[in-house]
């Protein structure tokens, strides 16, 4: 297995400002999120593993979540991208998306149904794998579920 980093950069703004007679309110914000592609063996950490050993210029498919979250006194839309896993095509990446919402959609976590925080999907290589939903929560929500087409640009 070889280990690689989604490249990613963000623009976060305020939606909302907190209200002055509210001391506890605060802004809603919305973050902007760049896919700019991957990193292959990085120095400080790997957010994703691959069977295969793609060299610069090489292109997969990234699966990834991006999340709202926030509390009682405010929202932050898209806060959070989650990398899930890396495809060799785009047929087996929607697969995994695809497995991603039906999982989110099936619980709901105001409803009567137990809610299941680990998601499983079928990874590039055939073998079933599982998730920690960190987008699944009282707060949080997915706002995007998708893939995009990468390349190695560094390693």
């Amino acid at each position: 297995m070889f280990g690689y980093h989604l490249i990613t950069s963000s623009y976060t703004h305020e939606t909302s400002t907190a209200r002055s007679d509210d001391a506890w309110d605060r802004a809603d914000t919305q973050t902007d999120w760049t896919i700019r592609g991957l990193e292959r063996n990085p120095e400080y950490g790997q957010d994703l593993v691959f069977s295969k050993d793609l060299k610069r210029g090489a292109e997969a498919f990234v699966v990834y979540v991006i999340y709202n979250t926030g509390d009682s006194f405010g929202r932050d839309d898209s806060k959070y991208l989650v990398p899930i896993a890396l495809f060799d095509s785009a047929e087996k990446a929607q697969a995994c998306v695809d497995a991603i919402e039906s999982h989110s959609d099936a619980d709901d976590i105001d409803g009567p149904d137990e809610v299941s925080f680990t998601v499983k999907y079928i990874d590039n290589d055939g073998n079933e794998q599982s998730e920690y939903a960190s987008w699944k929560g009282y707060f949080n929500s997915i706002a995007t579920c998708d893939y995009e087409k990468v390349e190695v640009i560094k390693g």
